[in-house]
């Protein structure tokens, strides 16, 4: 890679302080606009596992479907634990993706950029599990029957670390996690430079910090729906087996055990279930975040070289 026309290298210099700033306020404004998909894609995962598929048969029935039954508060189930871990979680994220630009050889070219994606994804996935566990059961638990209701974030984690289980309760499904994300974000940076770099050089530019936003934004949502694409199956096994071991009957299941039973009960194609909104929130999620935090990172930068 090109180390004038690759992010990588041109924003290792910056202060670190910049890209955890900016990490972390671009990562909660995009959760803010997205979050509405993020709880479909959650229902519309296990909708074949607690018999629902004639009511989220698709993601628009399943939209209509929770505006008549819960409101527009509804796609906002399980928001609060967002609130409490997003800050934290992108700092530790957006922290691992400079550390591993900076010291990642610029030899390693693709390489380097999928081991930078896999380092952001360790530091943040210890931070996100427990949030991502707790907001998933609060997206779902209008749908699981009186298996367990949460009437705040806190109580559910109470409940998830209690009965014996501490933190490991917290903790459900973060290898199941690890099989989406790892290969996500490495896939997802991968793309993400070659596409800023290929970007940068079509446009006759002579850094990837010239790219305009939409340009960046068009480059990570290109990026995010690929990656996407290639682990929905993982992120489909994983969302159930955190909210299904809510149930009595279900407590000593595995990722391996959900993922057989789902394939003898329901089919190759359930898989694919809750791919639509998936793509609908983690693209024009990572377009608004990324464009932002390398807006937000060349507006500190350059504050900084004024003083």
């Amino acid at each position: 890679m090109e180390s004038d026309s690759s992010s990588s290298s041109s924003s290792s210099s910056l202060p670190v302080w910049q890209g955890l700033a900016a990490g972390a306020v671009s990562g909660l404004t995009a959760r803010i606009v997205t979050f509405p998909t993020d709880t479909l894609k959650a229902r519309l995962q296990i909708r074949g596992a607690i018999n629902a598929d004639a009511v989220y048969s698709s993601t628009l029935s399943a939209a209509r479907h929770m505006v008549a039954t819960e409101g527009l508060l509804g796609f906002y189930q399980g928001f609060g634990a967002v609130l409490w871990g997003v800050v934290p979680a992108n700092l530790a994220y957006f922290g691992g993706y400079e550390l591993g630009k900076a010291v990642m050889p610029s030899q390693w070219g693709m390489a380097g950029d999928m081991a930078t994606g896999a380092l952001a994804q360790v530091l943040a996935g210890v931070v996100y599990t427990p949030i991502d566990i707790v907001k998933e059961r609060m997206q779902v638990q209008a749908l699981m029957q009186g298996s367990y209701s949460y009437a705040s974030p806190r109580q559910a984690f109470k409940a998830l670390s209690g009965g014996g289980q501490g933190v490991r309760g917290l903790f459900r499904g973060y290898w199941a996690t690890n099989c989406v994300w790892l290969p996500w974000n490495s896939l997802y940076i991968a793309g993400y430079e070659q596409l800023k770099m290929q970007s940068t050089l079509a446009l006759q530019l002579s850094d990837a910090r010239e790219l305009p936003p939409l340009v960046v934004a068009s480059c990570s949502a290109a990026a995010a729906a690929g990656a996407a694409v290639v682990t929905h199956p993982f992120d489909v096994v994983k969302t159930r087996l955190q909210v299904l071991t809510g149930q009595q009957s279900a407590q000593s299941l595995t990722a391996l055990k959900v993922a057989q039973q789902q394939l003898r009960t329901e089919g190759p194609g359930s898989f694919w279930h809750g791919l639509t909104p998936r793509l609908l929130n983690i693209a024009p999620g990572c377009a608004l975040s990324w464009a932002m935090y390398e807006w937000l990172k060349g507006w500190l930068d350059s504050g900084d070289e004024q003083r």
